[in-house]
């Protein structure tokens, strides 16, 4: 059962066809010597199925539910000129360790980059039918390791859990389906903008929701600590039910306890062609906003390789098609 969602009607086979992702938002970029609005906020002070890349020996589950994954597909291509040269400093807090290593030499030497992740939220990460986190952002993390020359290891944890995780040194890069917030952005920094995202409504298939005016009186369904949450609280007045990810949401909204759920526009649009006979969206777009990964503070090195490999994925149509690609795994499943 992909995408850890359970389908209503198992003889309903979708039969998906590339228009059938016409309107889902897709990896974007601002035209050349546009700043984004996160960037205008943050200068004004304002504010295939292929799970090879997670083919790992296990998983060992820590405190507060951490499950640690280690890849043990190689990386083979060398460090980037980019990670060779740069002299940002290393470690949680981005200082200088003790030899005055980056956290880029730390990552080589160790031969493995430690990425964060928060499964349920379909495609970007959930886990696959081996159990192992597979999606979107697993296989643009792959890519940065390839480019440091090192292995992939996953740690899927609570998304509340992300930000503190990487300020402790639990890990070195964040790719979570995260919305680059200046909030955020006061704890860790983010790499430039991969997909451009939003918020909308996942609700029962033939419901009479059809506006965010419709919620009043209603029970929503959010992930904890999302942009939804503070959405649902500050601008529609909610104090929403609050789940762990998005697959949580979905089951809430087929089994009733929701009338609707607030989610991220890929991932709701993905749940609702999983479960066709059960969900469906509202596509009118709540909200505007830009995902991107996140590093500790003053790990500029580190940022600086993944902003080159996020770039590269954007610009030859990698990140797009790892969208589609999973996309179909989590609708067809």
């Amino acid at each position: 059962m992909l995408c850890n969602v359970q389908k209503r009607n198992k003889s309903h086979k979708n039969s998906l066809t590339m228009n059938r992702y016409a309107n889902i938002i897709m990896p974007w970029k601002p035209p050349e010597g546009r700043r984004t609005k996160w960037e205008q906020e943050r200068e004004h002070g304002s504010y295939e199925k292929d799970i090879g890349i997670c083919n790992g020996s296990g998983s060992d589950v820590g405190p507060g539910g951490l499950r640690r994954f280690v890849v043990q597909r190689g990386a083979s291509a060398p460090a980037s000129s980019a990670a060779g040269s740069a002299s940002a400093s290393s470690g949680a807090s981005g200082q200088d360790s003790a030899g005055g290593t980056s956290v880029v030499e730390e990552i080589q030497e160790k031969g493995v980059l430690t990425m964060m992740t928060a499964t349920g939220f379909p495609p970007f990460e959930y886990l696959g039918e081996d159990g192992k986190p597979a999606g979107v952002d697993i296989d643009l993390a792959q890519l940065v390791a390839d480019e440091l020359g090192v292995e992939l290891e996953v740690l899927d944890m609570d998304f509340n859990l992300l930000i503190e995780s990487l300020k402790s040194g639990k890990g070195q890069l964040i790719a979570a389906g995260m919305t680059a917030t200046p909030e955020r952005a006061e704890q860790i920094d983010f790499s430039i903008t991969y997909t451009l995202n939003g918020l909308i409504l996942l609700v029962p298939k033939g419901s009479d929701i059809k506006t965010a005016d419709d919620l009043a009186g209603k029970n929503i369904a959010v992930q904890e600590s999302t942009t939804a949450h503070i959405y649902a609280q500050e601008e529609l007045g909610i104090e929403p039910l609050a789940f762990k990810n998005a697959n949580e949401c979905a089951t809430a909204v087929m089994g009733g306890k929701a009338d609707a759920a607030i989610l991220d526009k890929v991932p709701a649009q993905t749940l609702a062609m999983a479960n066709p006979d059960a969900l469906e969206t509202v596509e009118q777009l709540l909200t505007e906003e830009e995902m991107a990964m996140g590093v500790a503070k003053g790990n500029e090195d580190l940022l600086e390789v993944v902003n080159s490999v996020l770039q590269k994925a954007m610009d030859d149509g990698t990140v797009e098609s790892l969208t589609d690609k999973h996309l179909k795994i989590c609708a067809e499943g």
